[in-house]
């Protein structure tokens, strides 16, 4: 019996793929070392209260609701640099988390790092997909989750073993590091060119029409 086989077609691994890789395995390891310590942070570090962080944890998904007006004021801008700002936004106010002494300060560095991951979340497979082909796009996207899977192992990793080595370095120091690793995955999205997810046709203006209901 002869066998029949179906040749899949190669992932090209381009200067722009290389560099949205990158910042992937940024963003996951620095979110890895955040995640890992966010719990003792706020319980172990600022005092916080379990209806506290219940508060916190609901106020961080305000963006999430107000992310299709958000998307819509952001769609003149070019898909890169959208993504490489959403990641400077999230990464900045992670970094703000270690010099934070308040909860209202707490609360709104907090909201301001949500806003970017949020802004971030459907930008990272847009930009892969831009650079992958037909063909490829499922392969590409599965590599790309393959490399932040694998970052924020290594994260939490590199937190437990410097957490055993130096158990005196302050939690927060974790969100300084990890949060300057965000700032360098947004760095490395906004050196990739404009022309990134480009197309032809003219991004649609949002328009606001007023109604009135009897």
């Amino acid at each position: 019996m002869q066998r029949t086989g179906v040749r899949q077609a190669a992932v090209v691994w381009s200067r722009e793929l290389v560099l949205l890789a990158v910042a992937v395995f940024m963003l996951r390891f620095g979110e890895g070392m955040t995640g890992g310590v966010r719990a003792n942070f706020f319980v172990d570090t600022l005092g916080l209260t379990g209806g506290q962080v219940l508060w916190l944890e609901g106020a961080r998904e305000v963006p999430g609701l107000l992310l299709i007006v958000i998307a819509a004021f952001l769609t003149q801008l070019p898909l890169a640099k959208r993504g490489g700002y959403a990641l400077l936004l999230m990464g900045l106010g992670f970094m703000a988390h270690a010099l934070v002494r308040s909860y209202l300060a707490l609360m709104l560095i907090s909201v301001l790092a949500s806003l970017g991951n949020h802004i971030w979340m459907p930008l990272s497979p847009a930009l892969g997909l831009s650079l992958a082909t037909r063909e490829t796009s499922g392969r590409v996207l599965g590599r790309l989750a393959s490399v932040g899977a694998l970052a924020s192992i290594v994260g939490m990793g590199a937190l437990t073993l410097v957490s055993w080595l130096a158990s005196d370095v302050p939690l927060g120091s974790y969100y300084g590091i990890g949060g300057g690793l965000m700032v360098v995955a947004a760095v490395v999205v906004l050196r990739m060119p404009d022309s990134v997810g480009a197309t032809e046709r003219e991004q649609p203006r949002m328009l606001l029409n007023a109604r009135y209901w009897l």
